[in-house]
């Protein structure tokens, strides 16, 4: 075992001297407690990453009775922004279920879907209940306001991957608000459509509950992308356990958006380095 994990080790070490950028790592396996830790107290970037948190906000509310998810909301002019997502192409006005704005903003991360909610819940309320679950340094610093970001996307939001770790992994044991709750945002998150960074290089078909297809690996993740900055947040169900991971990337010196961004094969060679290593392969 000892060997196991220094050749996890070695080979991690490796990856991150041939990446231009900065890792901060944080993983957890629920069922032996064993972490994998590299920087994992660094206050980082978090890119959208931190829609999870408007979106345990909203589920919060939600099991409060102050809204349900099946009630409707507009869409304000003011509200549309560029970026990710699809509500940007269309009219102001149109009008959406949370369950389906919360949704468009994990699986697409929808910039639009994001400012409805923040605007319904508050970014204090956000906030408030992120300090509520013990994080200190996690903070939603704005809206979805480029103007406000510029080239620094910190100025929207930051965490560790530590205290993003903590609050998956309430999530993923049912621990958060209540069982039901939990399950929702991991239903959500197990939609997820940008599946580019930790499961890259991972078998894990996308398709596989549409299909009726067996697949033992199941994703629930939420990634963020800027200039030069990756991240992906994510809960890894493997047939024997579930993985915890939060893994921050930034300062690389690619800052494209290919689909082959230094950021994003590295992200996917440490998510299957990690998948090796905990699933016995």
């Amino acid at each position: 075992m000892l060997d196991r994990r220094q050749a996890l080790e070695t080979q991690l070490a490796r990856l991150s001297a041939d990446f231009s950028g900065k890792l901060a790592l944080y993983v957890k396996d629920l069922g032996s407690g064993e972490t994998v830790e590299r920087d994992p107290d660094a206050v980082c970037p978090t890119a959208s990453c931190i829609k999870v948190f408007i979106l345990m906000e909203l589920m919060r509310r939600v099991a409060a009775g102050d809204y349900t998810l099946e009630q409707k909301i507009p869409m304000l002019a003011q509200q549309r922004v560029g970026g990710s997502g699809v509500l940007k192409e269309l009219g102001a006005g149109i009008e959406l279920s949370l369950r389906d704005v919360a949704t468009l903003m994990i699986i697409l991360s929808d910039n639009t879907a994001t400012n409805m909610l923040v605007d319904l819940l508050g970014l204090d309320a956000i906030n408030a209940m992120i300090r509520g679950l013990g994080l200190q340094q996690t903070r939603l610093r704005n809206k979805v306001d480029f103007e406000a970001i510029g080239n620094d996307v910190s100025k929207f939001a930051v965490s560790t991957p530590r205290e993003f770790g903590r609050a998956l992994e309430q999530v993923a044991t049912g621990a958060f608000v209540s069982r039901e709750a939990s399950r929702i945002i991991v239903d959500i998150m197990e939609r997820q459509q940008y599946l580019d960074l930790l499961p890259r290089y991972l078998p894990y078909n996308p398709y596989a509950r549409e299909l009726k297809a067996p697949q033992e690996l199941r994703i629930a993740n939420k990634t963020g992308f800027f200039l030069g900055v990756r991240c992906d947040t994510a809960l890894l169900f493997l047939p024997r356990t579930t993985l915890v991971v939060a893994a921050f990337t930034w300062a690389s010196a690619d800052r494209t958006f290919n689909p082959d961004n230094e950021n994003a094969v590295f992200l996917g060679r440490v998510g299957r380095a990690l998948y090796d290593y905990f699933s016995g392969g």
